[in-house]
């Protein structure tokens, strides 16, 4: 299963710190506290720090596919 594997958990964590890159700015993105999950995203160290879940009922709140344009 890729998704649960450390490839698939640094590429969830490649794509979620672009996100918050996006959102918060790169400055704060490039903070200290940061230092972990970029490291992970280089190197694959340090394991443990990214974690992939589903919450049920957070989905079920969700629109989930496109989204209409207005």
């Amino acid at each position: 299963m890729v998704i649960g594997s450390p490839e698939g958990l640094r590429t969830v964590a490649k794509i979620a710190y672009v996100g918050l890159a996006h959102l918060v700015g790169v400055k704060v993105a490039a903070g200290e506290v940061f230092r972990d999950v970029r490291q992970l995203i280089l190197q694959g160290k340090p394991g443990g720090v990214a974690r992939f879940f589903v919450n049920n009922h957070y989905l079920e709140g969700c629109q989930q596919g496109p989204h209409p344009i207005s």
